[in-house]
């Protein structure tokens, strides 16, 4: 080592900037890395955002599809038009619920493989990804390019256009014919119903809380872990065994005192992969201010539970509720069983919780409860504060069907 007391000007001059060239390629160095990582990660999230909305559009055409008697309106079809500016005068007439589906068929390829194959997804989803895997044109670029502008696409090349066309018409009739079978009808309509009396179910359940205790903090918090190119993708499994440890520890965690009662549903988007909506409801007469609360459950849930891998959305800030309440839609917050509009906007949200879409279920164990609910409230003596049977009416609540719950 160089002893530096023992150097002279020049050598000292030389070492200085020697050093402060090395500062400065280290500090280049660091910064090109971290604008790397934080272009990768925003290119990684728009891309889940596109396959998050690409699947939504699936999901609406593969609902509309079923449902349809005959596929042929459902078709690509040329259609006559003067002010056509496409040689042959005509442009193609795409119908409106296909619209969003034709420019979303090049995303499939990615959101099929993007897709977790430890889960089965909802009926029509089912069906539609092994015919789609048939159709290896789907990923060719010029394909792509006629779904993005089947317009321009024509004007470039009219054999392209019309070998697309067919292509994509025979995809449509071989799903519809698939859709339309007997046995996925049944399973189809036995889903639907099962979201039915879900919906009933939980409904009557929040009614009761409501009877047994007046007045709720309702919260709402979703929960999740984090995205990026850095996180690993977290199983089902893995996600319900630290939403199992969660809702364990309630019963320690003076977080959850005075909490009556929760709804829980796990489902799995393509943006925020396996995640769970939860509604907890707590007794508004012994705690405050749900805005802190949700946080610091939310915290917990990132900190404690998946020890800085998990995220959450708290649904109870401030700027959200205004949000909301403005709109007409606020079902959470302070909810008193006789504010009719605020139990409608709660009985939307249990019914959104219970909806088809997104219902997914693990492959290897199929009894794994996806929706849940606390156990119904125990009636001790005089109800606190509850209004009269007559007094209470809530539109979404009428007429609840008595029949049990299917298992999700």
């Amino acid at each position: 080592m160089v002893d530096i007391t023992k150097l002279n000007e020049d050598d000292l001059e030389i070492c200085d900037r020697a050093f402060r060239n090395y500062l400065s390629d280290y500090s280049n160095k660091f910064w090109i890395n971290q604008n790397k990582h934080i272009r990768s990660r925003r290119a990684h999230l728009e891309k889940l955002s596109k396959l998050s909305n690409a699947m939504h559009s699936l999901e609406l055409f593969l609902e509309e599809l079923a449902t349809r008697k005959n596929h042929e309106d459902m078709l690509i079809t040329p259609e006559v038009c003067k002010d056509a500016l496409l040689p042959g005068g005509y442009k193609l007439k795409i119908p409106p619920c296909q619209q969003d589906f034709l420019k979303s068929l090049p995303l499939y390829g990615d959101l099929s493989r993007s897709l977790s194959h430890d889960c089965r997804y909802s009926d029509e989803v089912e069906v539609f990804l092994p015919i789609f895997k048939n159709y290896s044109n789907f990923d060719d670029y010029p394909f792509k390019s006629f779904c993005w502008n089947p317009d321009l696409s024509f004007s470039m090349n009219k054999e392209s256009h019309a070998k697309y066309t067919g292509l994509i018409n025979e995809f449509i009739k071989e799903l519809h014919q698939k859709l339309r079978e007997p046995k996925t009808r049944k399973k189809i309509l036995d889903r639907r119903r099962a979201v039915e009396n879900n919906s009933q179910e939980f409904i009557k359940y929040v009614d009761k809380l409501f009877e047994r205790i007046a007045e709720h903090l309702v919260l709402r918090i979703d929960l999740a872990y984090q995205k990026g190119p850095i996180f690993k993708n977290v199983s089902l499994e893995d996600f319900v065994k630290d939403l199992n440890r969660f809702h364990a520890n309630m019963r320690h965690n003076q977080l959850f005192d005075h909490m009556t009662g929760y709804i829980v549903k796990i489902e799995y988007g393509v943006e925020k992969g396996v995640h769970a909506h939860l509604l907890l409801f707590f007794d508004a007469s012994k705690r405050k201010s749900d805005t802190d609360l949700a946080q610091k459950i939310g915290e917990y849930w990132r900190i404690q539970i998946t020890e800085y891998r998990g995220f959450y959305w708290n649904c109870n800030t401030s700027e959200n509720k205004k949000n909301l309440e403005a709109r007409g839609f606020l079902g959470i917050g302070e909810i008193h069983a006789e504010d009719k509009a605020k139990r409608d906007n709660l009985n939307y949200i249990i019914r959104y919780f219970c909806k088809s879409e997104q219902f997914i279920k693990p492959k290897t164990n199929q009894k794994m409860k996806l929706l849940r609910k606390g156990l119904p409230p125990k009636q001790k003596g005089r109800k606190r504060g509850a209004p009269r049977a007559s007094q209470r009416k809530v539109r979404s609540s009428d007429h609840i069907s008595t029949t049990p719950v299917t298992s999700s």
